[in-house]
This record gives structure tokens, sequence and C-alpha cells, in this order.
């Protein structure tokens, strides 16, 4: 009898493998999600314009720099604080990393008032002129992540607001680092950044590596938030090694110029009279 229910059992797990192996993930679905990001009794406020980091090493920065010094709120146990620079409030949370809790955590800072998201992050260069220390601001990104399909068909392209790119690039004029515009690569698997892969991306002009780009601007259109991204170059793969540069003098005052230039961006930014209206948000 024990010997029936273990080959029972075994033939049970082999069909249902074999049924999971040859079942293709469904496409695209737009009708509206289940579940949807609502604010709660316990959650925090959150200033219109909000600055979200990729390591607690850049939030830290952040916060000194505009004063935010109060204790730490949470929003999907993410640090959050409030600051200021220019006058003018900003929250900033973080580490986000990766596609999947970039979006979670994004998305329920807008459902509690954000209306100008930017991210600061890193980014590993796939070209030889952009190096250690670069600073890069992503006018559009290619999805390598699993999230962004679910917002919109792979047709869409992932770009960021334009008014927010333009106000990136003023706030970094005449800035030491130089600075870089195009697409990155989002990758939500670091540990498969393959040397055809890369090879494939370098010969499209693709300036940079990430894992937040594609699915963070994705959730912007979608939403109708303003966000865009500030990127320090952290490490390079152009020639198919990894050079590490993240506790480099010259990548550390990178970090440094970021990070006043998107406190600078997020104070210019003014909010659109009809920032209100958010799709699809309290379904």
């Amino acid at each position: 009898m024990k010997k029936v229910l273990i080959m029972s059992l075994i033939g049970f797990l082999v069909i249902s493998n074999t049924l999971l192996n040859v079942i293709p993930a469904l496409s695209f679905d737009p009708e509206p999600a289940i579940v949807n990001p609502t604010p709660g009794q316990d959650d925090p406020s959150v200033t219109p314009r909000v600055i979200v980091t990729c390591s607690r090493q850049d939030f830290d920065l952040v916060c000194g720099l505009a004063g935010a010094a109060d204790p730490l709120s949470y929003v999907w146990d993410c640090p959050l604080r409030y600051g200021s620079w220019s006058g003018k409030p900003v929250t900033i949370v973080g580490p986000l990393i990766g596609a999947p809790h970039t979006v979670m955590v994004v998305e329920k800072l807008i459902a509690l008032g954000a209306r100008m998201i930017l991210y600061f992050g890193y980014t590993g260069s796939l070209q030889s002129d952009v190096r250690i220390g670069d600073l890069v601001i992503p006018t559009s990104a290619i999805s390598g992540e699993g999230t962004s399909r679910h917002y919109y068909p792979e047709i869409y392209p992932p770009i960021p607001d334009s008014t927010l790119v333009n106000l990136l690039n003023q706030s970094l004029s005449g800035v030491t680092a130089p600075v870089h515009q195009g697409a990155v690569w989002s990758n939500d698997a670091i540990y498969r950044e393959t040397v055809t892969l890369v090879q494939s991306y370098q010969n499209l002009g693709v300036k940079g590596v990430d894992m937040e780009m594609s699915a963070f601007f994705t959730l912007g259109k979608y939403r109708q938030v303003a966000v865009a991204g500030l990127l320090a170059v952290s490490d390079e793969l152009f020639t198919y090694t990894w050079n590490r540069g993240f506790n480099t003098p010259i990548f550390q005052e990178a970090r440094n110029l970021g990070a006043r230039a998107v406190l600078d961006t997020a104070a210019a930014w003014n909010e659109p009279s009809n920032a209100g209206t958010l799709h699809l948000l309290l379904e």
C-alpha cells in the first residue's frame, strides 16, 4: 500500500510538472485589477514631490542634503523621511531594488499623494565612452523584466516624462562628471547578463543596464504621474568582464552630484493643474 501511494505521488508530480511546462504565460490583460493601491489608516502622508533611491547609502545621502532627520516612516517596510530643498517639501524613500519591488512601493506612494517621482540609482555601462563616475539620464528603456507587461503590452516603449528629463539636464549643466542620455536595458536577472546580451544591446547603442527603469517608466505612464531617472555609472561591462567601481572616489563624487541634481529637479518641477486625475487608481 505504501509503495502504491509513493508511486501515485511520483506520477502526480511528473504530470503536474509536465502540464506546467507546456502551459504558456497569458498575454497582457487590459482588465481592471482585483487589488488596487489605496491609502491605509496607518500609512504615512507623502508630498507631491518624491525621490526614491536604490541603496540605503543614497537614501541617507539625499536625506542629509534635504535636512530629513525625522523618525523613519515606512511604506511596504521601505524607509521614508521628509525633507525640503529650495523651499519645496520632498519625500525621500529607499532603497528600492528591482522592478517588482520598485513598482510595488511606487504604486503605494502614488496612492498616498506622489505626483512627481525621481529614481536615483546606478547603472552598469555597456558603451566604452560611458565610464565609471559618469551620469546617465535614461530617455527610454528596454524591458528585460517581467513587471512591465502586466501594465502595457510590449508595443508601448517605456519612456520618462519629458519635462523632468529637461529639468534634469538643466540641473546637471556645468557638473564635472560627463552626462549621457539614451536608452537603458532593465534586467531583473542580475546574474544573467551574458556576453551575447551585452553585445546585442551594445550594437543597438544602449548606454547601460539597470534593474528598474523600464517598469518604473511604464508605471508612470499607466498612473499618469511624472517619472524620470538619473543613474550613476557604478561598473562597466563593455569589455565583457565585470569592472567594479562602487568604492572608487570618482563614483562617490558622481553619487554626490546626482543627489543634488535630483533635489534641484524636484524643486524646479511645477505640478500641473490636472494632476489630480489618476488612471485606474481607485477602481
